[in-house]
């Protein structure tokens, strides 16, 4: 009986050695796994973070040269012999038109000619014939400045639309204002296609275009800190996400984003770029 016991603890040693084995086996499994998934998502966010600054490049680049090329439109409009005789001579039976095939040709949204009392007398809606808008401001800063002025104006609907103003004049008299209508919400209209929230903010940081309407008319920063109330599991999660080593500058809907910001050289405008990231898994 007493060789048998002492043979015992020389038979648990192979035991205790195969489960040790398996145990580092499986720590050493988790680690590989672990520092693979932390390479692979390193290189892939910035991958995404490149392609995110190539198109913040591309979306500013197309929204500056919207601006630029409609800016002139109402200073060629305003040397315009045929328009300049039309209101001298209050005859505007073909200025609605001539009007109409502008904003075709030019690719505005709308081109409307006022009267020097803020009468529209000709317009590429007709719809709006008759109406007066003295007191709305592209038509005031039109008249009180002697350039193209720009104007954001918000209606009673809570639409918002953006608008280049110049006064016409003929022989030192001003005869009334063209008024150009820039459709830079088709713009971000198109570009909601996109899973990117893209975001122009003005120069006291409220966001004046978006995407997502749900960030219009307040700053940035509050909309994005206007996230719901995360669950303990949601936490667990997000943080669990965010151990890897990736920079996540934001969160929108519980949803890790990419931010870019660019100024715009307009009216101290600045385009935010925010791209979904999603680690490797």
């Amino acid at each position: 009986m007493i060789p048998q016991q002492a043979n015992e603890p020389s038979r648990r040693w192979p035991n205790l050695i195969v489960r040790l084995g398996v145990i580092l086996l499986i720590i050493s499994t988790i680690t590989i796994i672990l520092l693979s998934n932390l390479y692979l998502t390193q290189n892939y966010s910035q991958v995404k973070r490149t392609e995110a600054e190539r198109e913040l490049s591309l979306y500013s680049g197309r929204l500056i040269s919207e601006l630029q090329r409609i800016s002139v439109v109402p200073l060629l409009l305003s040397r315009d012999t045929g328009l300049i005789s039309d209101i001298n001579t209050k005859d505007y039976q073909l200025t609605s038109q001539r009007l109409i095939t502008f904003s075709d040709e030019i690719r505005v949204k709308s081109i409307t000619l006022l009267e020097r009392f803020g009468r529209i007398v000709a317009s590429s809606d007709r719809s709006d014939l008759g109406q007066n808008l003295r007191g709305q401001n592209f038509f005031f800063n039109a008249m009180r400045q002697s350039g193209t002025v720009f104007t954001i104006s918000d209606n009673e609907k809570g639409r918002r639309s953006f608008f280049y103003s110049r006064k016409l004049e003929s022989q030192g008299k001003v005869l009334g204002v063209i008024v150009v209508e820039v459709g830079l919400d088709n713009l971000f209209t198109t570009w909601s296609a996109n899973d990117a929230t893209i975001m122009v903010t003005n120069s006291k940081g409220i966001v004046v275009l978006s995407t997502d309407q749900d960030f219009l008319n307040q700053s940035l920063e509050t909309a994005l800190l206007a996230q719901p109330t995360l669950t303990a599991l949601e936490r667990a999660i997000r943080a669990t996400g965010d151990w890897n080593g990736t920079e996540v500058d934001a969160y929108i809907e519980d949803q890790a984003l990419y931010r870019l910001d660019t100024a715009i050289p307009f009216q101290g405008w600045r385009l935010t770029y925010l791209t979904p990231f999603q680690s490797v898994r």
